[in-house]
């Protein structure tokens, strides 16, 4: 994009932008590679988006593919993923990894914590 686009194209962009984080991180399915198209109605007006409850959304579909994954049949989970292992990391501290000294009250509650491959010690090659 550069400032010389014109709005119609920056609207696109924003589209695409959004399909990417409702495909790819929010409402994931286990090919990695697809996204619902259903996704591109919602993003029609771009004035209503804000108004959805997408984090809602986003914890339904959540629970949906937990008792999905309690099949027996089942070998992998779709869904953020991340909001799982933040709320892990909350209600079970014994689970949780090394708290961030750094962390701020106003950001975001998963950074309260450094991953493990952040703090692992180097390991001797």
């Amino acid at each position: 994009m550069s400032d010389d686009d014109g709005e119609e194209m920056v609207d696109c962009a924003v589209r695409a932008y959004l399909l990417y984080l409702l495909g790819c991180m929010l409402f994931t399915d286990k090919s990695g590679t697809r996204v619902l198209i259903i996704f591109l109605t919602h993003l029609v007006d771009l004035d209503n988006v804000s108004s959805y409850a997408w984090g809602a959304t986003a914890l339904a579909y959540l629970y949906r593919q937990l008792g999905l994954a309690t099949r027996h049949e089942v070998k992998q989970m779709a869904g953020y993923l991340t909001l799982l292992e933040a709320w892990v990391y909350e209600h079970f501290e014994c689970l949780a990894p090394t708290p961030n000294i750094h962390y701020q009250p106003d950001q975001l509650r998963v950074h309260r914590w450094v991953s493990y491959r952040e703090s692992a010690p180097l390991q001797a090659m």
